[in-house]
C-alpha cells in the first residue's frame, strides 16, 4: 500500500476547508497545525464530522458550522483533563506506596524479596520456587534500585549498604510494579490494605489495574475525551457508598451499554474521587470543577465522557466546591 503523500501546512489547511471546516484565520491555523499536528488534531474532529451513509462511521466531511476553534477548544480541554487527572493519580499513587509499604513491612521489612513468604502469585508451592511473574518483577525492581535517583533510596544505600526495606522499596516502583507487588501479597495482607479503603481486595486489584491504564494515557499525552478503556473497574455492591455507580451502570444494561459505561472516563473519575476522599488527599474539587467547564458545543457533550444527567448531585461530586462560578473553557483565537 502506498503511503499518503506528504502535505505542507497550507495544503492541510486547504484540505480542511474543502471538507467543510470554517477557518477564518489562516495564521492561527498554521500555528495550531505546527504545534499539535494535523493527525493528532484530527482525533478531536470526529464528533464534528458527518456520518457515512447507512453507518455510524464518520466521513471525511464536517458538519455545517464546524470551525477550527471548536476543535481546538476540545483539544485544549482534553489537555487540561489529562493534567488534572494525572495530578490526582500521582497523589493516589504516593499514598498507595506508603499504605502498601507500611502494611507489608509490618509483617516483614524484606517481604518483597522473600517470595516464599508471599502469596501464590509469587511462590510456586508445587515446584518450590518463585513464579515466573515474580522473577520478572524482581529483575525489573532490582534494576530500578540500581538506577534510582530518589534521595531516600540513595541515603539508605549509603548509610546501611543493605537491601532496601519494603517501605523504601515501594518508592522505586512505578504504578505497574506497585500493582504487581500488591497482587503478590497473601490474601490476608491484601485484605488488610483494601479494608483501609472500605473495599475488597479484588476490587482494589481491579482498580489498580484500571487506573494504571488511565495513568498511562495521561503520561503519554493520549486522548481521554470519548475514550472507552478496555478494562472496566470492578463495581461495589449497591449498599456500598459507591453503589450509585453500580446503579448508574446497570440502568444501561437493557440498552446494551454496560461495558461502554464502565469503561468510560466517568467511572474511572469516580473511583479517583473516592480514593481521594478515603485517603484524605487534596484536590477532590478539581475534577468536578473541570467537568463544569466542559466546552458544550453541539454535537460535543460532557456525556461523551460517560457523565450522566445531574452528575453534580451524585455522592463525591456534589457540594459547595467553587469559589467562583465555573465558565466554559475557550482557548481559541479568531
Amino acid at each position: 500500500m502506498e503511503p499518503k503523500p506528504f502535505k505542507a501546512i497550507d495544503d492541510q489547511i486547504s484540505i480542511l476547508r474543502e471538507r467543510g471546516m470554517e477557518i477564518h484565520n489562516a495564521e492561527f491555523a498554521r500555528s495550531v497545525l505546527r504545534e499539535i499536528g494535523y493527525y493528532r488534531l484530527s482525533g478531536y474532529s470526529f464528533p464534528y464530522r458527518t456520518l457515512r451513509s447507512g453507518t455510524n462511521a464518520p466521513s471525511d466531511d464536517f458538519l455545517q458550522g464546524t470551525t477550527l476553534e471548536k476543535v481546538v477548544d476540545l483539544y485544549r480541554y482534553d489537555e487540561q483533563l489529562r493534567v488534572v487527572t494525572g495530578r490526582q493519580l500521582a497523589r493516589i499513587e504516593i499514598a498507595l506506596r506508603a499504605m502498601i509499604g507500611h502494611e507489608l513491612g509490618r509483617h516483614d521489612p524484606y517481604l518483597h524479596v522473600s517470595p516464599h513468604k508471599l502469596g501464590s502469585k509469587a511462590w510456586d508451592k508445587v515446584n518450590v520456587r518463585p513464579t515466573e511473574q515474580y522473577s520478572e518483577w524482581l529483575d525489573k525492581y532490582s534494576l530500578s534500585v540500581v538506577r534510582s535517583n530518589e534521595d531516600s533510596v540513595i541515603h539508605y544505600k549509603k548509610k546501611y549498604d543493605a537491601i532496601l526495606p519494603v517501605w523504601v522499596a515501594v518508592h522505586v516502583l512505578d504504578w505497574g510494579g506497585l500493582r504487581l507487588l500488591y497482587g503478590f501479597a497473601r490474601d490476608e495482607q491484601r485484605k488488610a490494605i483494601a479494608q483501609q479503603l472500605n473495599i475488597s481486595e479484588s476490587q482494589l486489584s481491579s482498580w489498580l489495574h484500571c487506573l494504571n491504564e488511565v495513568r498511562n494515557v495521561c503520561a503519554h499525552h493520549g486522548r481521554l475525551y470519548s475514550r472507552t478503556f478496555p478494562k472496566s473497574p470492578m463495581l461495589t455492591g449497591e449498599d456500598h457508598e459507591l453503589g450509585f455507580l453500580r446503579r448508574f451502570v446497570l440502568d444501561d444494561v437493557k440498552e446494551g451499554n454496560r461495558k461502554e459505561k464502565k469503561g468510560k472516563c466517568f467511572a474511572q473519575f469516580t473511583i479517583i474521587q473516592y480514593l481521594l476522599s478515603k485517603m484524605n488527599l487534596e484536590g477532590i474539587n478539581d475534577l468536578p470543577h473541570l467537568l463544569h467547564k466542559f466546552p458544550e458545543v453541539s454535537p460535543v457533550s460532557v456525556k461523551d465522557l460517560g457523565v450522566p444527567e445531574n452528575w453534580e448531585e451524585l455522592p463525591l461530586w456534589n457540594g459547595d466546591m467553587y469559589s467562583c462560578p465555573p465558565q466554559a473553557m475557550s482557548y481559541s483565537q479568531g
